[in-house]
């Protein structure tokens, strides 16, 4: 509207000229009415609706012109926590209404500052930068603020609040630099000790370093470069390796391994999970449908809740063993108990509906801090894996040796089998074994290797069982512990 205003305002000046006899104020106002109508439908589509201050959108264009200006600011992030209790404990009317107070209160705080709400309940406030005593003075307000309680009719409410700051001098960043630091910092601020994070070289680096990681993610989904590597599984009852658990792995640019437990947290807070998890499950069933891998009886693969309840995945399983010709029992689900969080009553449908399919569940890291036998009773697994904080300190430690065997002769009289992982050491290896665990898995064994390594391996353990007539004790690992990590 703002670049055909002097056009249209000439063509109607030169038209008037020219015929007089024609009266134009309507066709003024209308042009007039179309002016005010696209201004405010822009403020309405900039403003968040529930407390009429600055909306995300607004902030990013705020930024943009803010670093095209070469200008210097301070923007102070305030995320509250666990406000899902506010909200329990006195009704979503008056949650809301405190979220406006807030607002408000910021929107006030400071007459050079403009305030954005980011998320339901996470608000920046960005300020000019005059200096670091001033930028200290303004983050100690804020965060006084929100340590003290907020008056609601006559009660006082109490806000867990964590709060981030950025600084932006003469850094060569764009708004979703900025972005992207706030969030960071804000969700480090979660954790630490006194729930403030203010930015410095070392998270400047970890947010580099995460955007590089979801760089290379990006590329792994395009460019399929996702390697599937495995962990043999040794079972006790016959003396061989009859199972394996799947793992997933990640090369960066220069060739090295990144750690899963880098990777998959950005992949999830990315939305990327459920493509992951296809990958993971056509790889893995190809693999098992070729000739060389029907010694295993079956491979295991991790899924989330929110991935075992995806129809995608589901239907990319059904797919995956029908085309590799595979039963489904060779297909093994693990599911952490941290996982099943609030959708219990979901997951449970979801995994019977797939165990009347045939395919198996397993039950990973049981006795990690989060383990409830109650779940174990209602959920049909098929074996629960006993967490390597289980096997550390068996079976030198009393305690630990009393749990690790109560926990086998519990699991085994409900029908569950039991999976010993993170065994390290003969002793480990041999008490284990007496102590009736079905199948073992660690490093005295074997380490997570990639698909031929596996293949290698296996080829091995049958040459050796061959010419030693069996397998026997523990002498299957004894060459072993020292092979090269793969993790």
């Amino acid at each position: 509207m703002i670049r055909i205003l002097p056009a249209t305002v000439l063509f109607l000046v030169v038209y008037q000229l020219a015929f007089p006899e024609y009266l134009l104020n309507g066709c003024i106002i209308v042009v007039t009415d179309l002016i005010l109508l696209f201004h405010f439908q822009g403020r309405w589509e900039d403003t968040d609706r529930l407390t009429s201050i600055n909306n995300r959108d607004s902030l990013y264009q705020e930024l943009e012109l803010r670093l095209a200006g070469k200008q210097s600011f301070q923007a102070i992030a305030i995320g509250l926590d666990q406000y899902i209790a506010v909200n329990r404990n006195y009704g979503y009317k008056k949650g809301d209404e405190l979220l406006i107070r807030c607002a408000c209160w910021l929107r006030d705080f400071h007459p050079q500052g403009r305030v954005y709400r980011i998320s339901n309940v996470s608000f920046v406030v960005l300020l000019p930068f005059c200096g670091e005593d001033e930028a200290d003075r303004n983050l100690r307000k804020i965060r006084e603020r929100f340590d003290s309680p907020w008056e609601m009719d006559g009660t006082g409410i109490h806000l867990r609040a964590k709060v981030a700051e950025v600084i932006h001098l003469q850094q060569d960043w764009n708004a979703q630099d900025v972005m992207d630091l706030l969030r960071f910092s804000l969700g480090r601020a979660a954790f630490s000790e006194n729930r403030l994070v203010r930015l410095d070289e070392k998270i400047s680096a970890q947010v580099e370093r995460r955007g590089m990681i979801l760089h290379r993610l990006n590329q792994a989904l395009e460019n399929d470069l996702f390697e599937i590597w495995y962990q043999p599984i040794y079972d006790c009852r016959n003396g061989r390796f009859t199972q394996a658990e799947a793992l997933i792995r990640l090369r960066g640019e220069n060739g090295e391994l990144l750690m899963p437990d880098e990777f998959l947290p950005v992949a999830e807070s990315a939305g990327m999970m459920d493509e992951i998890g296809l990958i993971l499950i056509k790889k893995v069933c190809r693999f098992l449908g070729t000739d060389r891998m029907e010694e295993l009886e079956a491979v295991s693969v991790n899924l989330s809740a929110q991935q075992l309840l995806s129809e995608r995945i589901c239907r990319c399983m059904q797919d995956s063993m029908k085309i590799s010709g595979i039963p489904a029992s060779r297909l093994c689900i693990e599911i952490t108990e941290g996982a099943l969080g609030e959708g219990i009553d979901r997951v449970r449908r979801r995994m019977k509906e797939l165990s009347a399919d045939g395919i198996r569940f397993y039950l990973d890291d049981f006795g990690k801090g989060e383990s409830n036998l109650a779940r174990v009773l209602e959920l049909p697994f098929s074996y629960i894996k006993l967490d390597k904080s289980l096997i550390n300190g068996f079976p030198d430690e009393r305690n630990s040796r009393i749990v690790v065997e109560s926990m086998l002769e519990l699991f085994h009289k409900i029908g569950c089998g039991v999976i010993a992982e993170g065994t390290e050491t003969r002793a480990q290896v041999e008490l284990l074994k007496k102590s009736g665990a079905d199948l073992i898995q660690g490093f005295w064994f074997a380490r997570p290797m990639p698909e031929e390594e596996l293949l290698m391996f296996l080829d091995l353990e049958r040459r050796k069982q061959r010419e030693a007539g069996g397998l026997s004790g523990g002498s299957s690992g004894d060459g072993l512990q020292d092979a090269p990590a793969g993790n």
